[in-house]
Formats: C-alpha cells, sequence, structure tokens
C-alpha cells in the first residue's frame, strides 16, 4: 500500500476517534465536587457508635429475690440449680464493683440481712404469703429513672389476692413503654419439691416434686433491667456468665441478625447509577460494619431517577409472620458545595418494596427501593434506609412455647410458667418490632 494511503488511513482513524472521545466527553456527567465523609454523613443523620462497656464508677444495683411461699419448693432441694444460680449470681454482683443493696420481696420489701448467703438457699427464708411482681415493677421504674440496674429472681407468677398474672403483664408493657430500659431475661428450670400455690380459678395449692434436670424441673427466671446497654453489657461481662440458664431473651436485641450484604443499581432500565468508589465503613448503633455506598450518574439521564436495589440474607431471633410487612424508614441528607453540616429529614415519599430472594428458606431478601429522584446539580445526596420487623409482625421465641401454659391448675403444666408467652409477647411488641435491624447509607452525587 503507497505510504500517501497509509497516511490518509491513520488520519481518518484518528479523526474517527477524536469524534468519539469528543461525543462520549460531551454526554458523559461531570463527576460531583468532593464526596461527604463518613463522619460528615454520620453528623448529618446523628448517628451513634454501637455501645462500649462502662468505665468506672459503676452505677448501683438492687439485686431482688421473691421470698414468697411458692419460692419455697426450689430451695427444698438440697444443692439444686435454683440454689446453686441464686448464690452464684450474689457472688458474682457483691465481689464486683457495684453498690449493691439486696432486697426480698414477697407483700413487701427487707433488705437482705448480712448473711444472705444462708437466707438464699433456706427454705425457711420463702414464707412471704403473696407475690407483689407489680409493685415491684413500679419500684424498678424509679430505678431505670435515677441511672441504677434492677436484677429479679422469681418464678414469675403474680401471686398477690387482688392481683392476677395479666396485671403482671400490664404493668410490664407500662414499664417498657414509659422507661424504655434494657432487658435480659435468662430462664432455669431447677428441682422442686413443695407447694405450688395456683393462680387461675379459685386458686389453692397442691403438692409437687420434680426432678433437677433440664426440661423436667419448674422454672424459674433471672429478669434484668438496666438503663442503657453499656450498663447492660458491663453487667454480662461481670455476673452473667456462666450461670448455666436454658434459654434467653434480650428484647432490645435486633430481631434478625443480618449476616450478608450486598447492594446494587436496579437491573431494569433506566440505569443511570456506578459505584463511585468502595464502599466506607460507617459506625451506628445498630452494626459496628454499616457501609457507605457511593453511586454516580453514569450515562446521560433518560428520567428523573432509577430505582436501587438492596441484598441481605438475615436469620430471625425471632419468627417473622410477613417479611413483605417489614417497616422501611428512609432519610435524606443533601450535602452542596459550600455547605458541609446539613440535617437529615425524613422522606416518606420514597417507597420500598421487600420481597424473598435467593434462599430457599426464605432467610434472603431484596429492598427496592422506587426510583429515588435525580440529586441536584454539584451535590451528593444521602439516604439513610432503615429496615424495622414492624408492628405485629414478630411472634415470642421459639423456646417460649416450652416453657409456658394457659392454666396451672394442673400438675401436668408444672415445668411451665402461667402466660409466660403473654409475657414475653409484651416486652416484643413494646421494643423488639421497633429495634432497627438493618441500617444503609446510600450516597448519590451528580456534577454541575
Amino acid at each position: 500500500m503507497p505510504v500517501e494511503m497509509e497516511i490518509e488511513r491513520a488520519g481518518f482513524l484518528l479523526a474517527c476517534l477524536a469524534c468519539i472521545l469528543c461525543f462520549t466527553t460531551a454526554c458523559t456527567p461531570e463527576p460531583p465536587g468532593r464526596s461527604p465523609t463518613a463522619n460528615e454523613i454520620a453528623a448529618a443523620f446523628n448517628t451513634k457508635p454501637p455501645a462500649t462497656a462502662l468505665e468506672d464508677p459503676l452505677p448501683a444495683l438492687n439485686f431482688y429475690v421473691d421470698s414468697s411461699m411458692s419460692m419455697m419448693g426450689y430451695a427444698a432441694v438440697p444443692g439444686s440449680r435454683y440454689s446453686t444460680t441464686v448464690l452464684t449470681l450474689w457472688h458474682k454482683v457483691t465481689t464486683a464493683r457495684y453498690p449493691v443493696r439486696g432486697f426480698q420481696f414477697a407483700q413487701g420489701f427487707a433488705r437482705l440481712g448480712s448473711k444472705a448467703e444462708v437466707q438464699l438457699i433456706s427454705p425457711a427464708f420463702y414464707s412471704g404469703a403473696e407475690t407483689h411482681l407489680t409493685e415491684l415493677f413500679k419500684r424498678v421504674a424509679e430505678h431505670i429513672k435515677n441511672g441504677e440496674i434492677s436484677i429479679i429472681v422469681s418464678d414469675m407468677v403474680e401471686s398477690a389476692q387482688d392481683l392476677k398474672q395479666m396485671d403482671l403483664v400490664r404493668e410490664m408493657s407500662q414499664l417498657l413503654s414509659d422507661r424504655r430500659p434494657e432487658v435480659l431475661l435468662l430462664a432455669f428450670r431447677s428441682g422442686f419439691n413443695g407447694p405450688y400455690y395456683v393462680s387461675m380459678g379459685a386458686g389453692g395449692s397442691y403438692p409437687l416434686r420434680l426432678e433437677d434436670a433440664p426440661g423436667q424441673g419448674r422454672p424459674f427466671y433471672v429478669l434484668i433491667f438496666a438503663p442503657d446497654q453499656p450498663a447492660l453489657e458491663t453487667l454480662r461481662k461481670y455476673a452473667l456468665t456462666g450461670l448455666g440458664e436454658e434459654a434467653s431473651f434480650q428484647p432490645t436485641l435486633p430481631p434478625l441478625a443480618v449476616s450478608k450484604e450486598s447492594f446494587a443499581a436496579a437491573r431494569t432500565p433506566p440505569v443511570i447509577w456506578s459505584r463511585f468508589r468502595a464502599p466506607e465503613p460507617i459506625a451506628t448503633k445498630i452494626s459496628a460494619s454499616a457501609l457507605v455506598e457511593r453511586l454516580v450518574e453514569s450515562d446521560p439521564p433518560q428520567a428523573t431517577g432509577s430505582a436501587i436495589e438492596i441484598r441481605f440474607t438475615a436469620e430471625p431471633r425471632v419468627p417473622v409472620r410477613d417479611p413483605a410487612k417489614f417497616h422501611v424508614g428512609v432519610e435524606k441528607a443533601v450535602f452542596k458545595a459550600g455547605r458541609r453540616n446539613p440535617s437529615s429529614v425524613p422522606v416518606p415519599e420514597v417507597k420500598a418494596i421487600i420481597t424473598p430472594s435467593g434462599r430457599t428458606d426464605g432467610a434472603g431478601f431484596t429492598v427496592s427501593l422506587a426510583r429515588l429522584p435525580r440529586p441536584a446539580a454539584d451535590s451528593w445526596e444521602v439516604y439513610r434506609v432503615q429496615i424495622r420487623a414492624g408492628a405485629g409482625n414478630l411472634d415470642t421465641p421459639l423456646w417460649v412455647r416450652n416453657w409456658s401454659t394457659p392454666n396451672d391448675q394442673s400438675a401436668k403444666a408444672a415445668n411451665r410458667t402461667l402466660y409466660l408467652d403473654v409475657l414475653i409477647e409484651s416486652m416484643v411488641r413494646a421494643i423488639t418490632e421497633n429495634v432497627v435491624f438493618s441500617d444503609h447509607f446510600i450516597a448519590l452525587g451528580r456534577g454541575k
């Protein structure tokens, strides 16, 4: 081929490349200005890092032991699980650095004596005629108000003459709604040899003897109220390990444990977003591993917005009734050039659809956000997407079914607790269904 033709061909190709580059440059959106940092985003949404253990001084701790006659049978079995647990717990809290006040409660309240270790395992100590748990919860509310911890050891059966178990449930619901404490319930079974006092119907009692073996003993519980999460976590470290509980429930924990998350712009057109850079961690109260995803316009916008999908895998801690009824809340903060301290506002107009995905057991979910509006020129718009179970969308933990009974008039139900399921459900309704279990941040950027 002649040299002139080679030069002419090369020139034509260069001209074509120049046209393509010019067209691409003209059509590719200009990148936005400086992206907000994770700390700036956290400040805009007023997020807080996960709680850590408390430093000295530790809060006051109130230790309550149910000394009614319904508890006598636990102490009548030498070396029972009950006696071992209550003594171990007492030793742990009194040898830690807590200022401890010990109380026995039945018809009233009295301070534990100097020989509490002897009292707690003596059948004679458990001689109160009635159990006033509802009155105790009123005291607990004041302790929480004062920033104090309360530990209650009881069979959790209300036996006051003019009150019933449902009165206890109502008082618990009121306490949780008013004070919003951190709560932990530890469940045990123990050998029992003594009278059981019936709460249903006309009352009365019957002799009861149960072996000190898992699944066969009479239930008792350790119920803890703390003013906040750091107080509970510190108590757990000092006093709650190694007790050997058979089951537990912490209503303030997220109801689902998210184990795997992924994020993508929706595959359905128009797709106008591409990843700006690798996700950046942001610490929130919900999770120390939450991420900020940053997207920028990648194609000339053909519409006012584009859908976004969040996919995650979650294992339920408590049974979920219908994932489609999860409650999704969305807030937005706008970062404009020269304005670095915005505040977030709710955006209820952004809708979300939740569908099962990927997992045959229903533990995989996709959250599809309706088309998010295109950001203003030269700005970043950051969305925070929080997911809760939603009202009436959770059942009680599975173990509760085997520990609860609707009727305590027969010894056949003696290894169960009257209306425990209703008591636990009051915790679920007041706290768990409102706890955020998934927290996402999506930053959408647009240039000039």
